[in-house]
């Protein structure tokens, strides 16, 4: 499987390669008044308007915790995102995007059940990497399914 790694607050996580449109190192939004704490605001990509999501929040973590680079309706770090069987497309926030990697099924781990079940449910796996672990995101649940 092929994952497009990237890291919020120090972790690292991977979304299938599969689903990813585009990586934009700067996109200037336009905020939502009153919207959902976990939606950034709003980008124009070639005439389609897409939402861009506070990733690091939809996982769990506080407002210290983390800090994409954002500066006057500017995130400086961006992964774009289809749908599988939609024309849709969204967005979403990282501290840094990595590297594309090929892991094995043979280094993959379920999601411990302990695991807080609102984060789990977005998870597909763990990976075991040689220096660390690899949360892979249920990108196609946490972006474009409704809820």
């Amino acid at each position: 499987m092929k994952l497009l790694t990237f890291e919020i607050a120090g972790s690292l996580f991977g979304i299938n390669i599969k689903s990813v449109k585009e990586i934009n190192g700067r996109i200037i939004f336009t905020e939502i008044p009153a919207s959902h704490s976990h939606i950034i605001g709003l980008y124009n990509m070639r005439g389609q308007i897409v939402t861009v999501f506070d990733i690091a929040q939809m996982m769990g973590y506080s407002n210290e915790r983390y800090n994409y680079k954002s500066i006057n309706g500017i995130v400086f770090s961006c992964i774009i995102l289809k749908a599988a069987d939609t024309p849709d497309i969204a967005a979403f926030a990282v501290d840094d995007a990595k590297d594309v990697i090929t892991v094995e099924d043979s280094v993959y781990k379920s999601v411990p059940l302990n695991v807080e079940p609102k984060i789990r449910e977005n998870l597909s796996g763990v990976f075991e990497l040689e220096e660390e672990l690899l949360l892979v995101i249920n990108e196609q649940k946490l972006f474009f399914s409704q809820k």
